[in-house]
């Protein structure tokens, strides 16, 4: 498991959550950490950067930055019709 103690260091953390198969896939820099079928909240309910407790002392206190959402099968589809 990564250390993910706090420091300057940043972290590339990929979420991806698909709502209609429950599929949910994360990624912590370019590592696969988690890859599972699991329905974790309805529809687009899921929140990125909040905790459950906002009292516990562990919680989060970087920041979170959205990165463009990565497209590999449109990228692959796109390739192949430019051949």
């Amino acid at each position: 498991m990564a250390d993910l103690s706090p420091s300057q260091a940043a972290f590339t953390l990929d979420v991806v959550m698909d709502d209609r198969n429950g599929q949910v896939r994360v990624d912590l820099d370019g590592r696969s950490v988690l890859d599972a079928i699991t329905f974790l909240v309805a529809g687009d309910q899921a929140t990125t950067g909040s905790t459950a407790n906002p009292a516990d002392p562990t919680r989060f206190t970087g920041t979170i930055r959205n990165l463009p959402v990565r497209t590999p099968l449109c990228d692959s589809v796109r390739s192949q019709a430019k051949r």
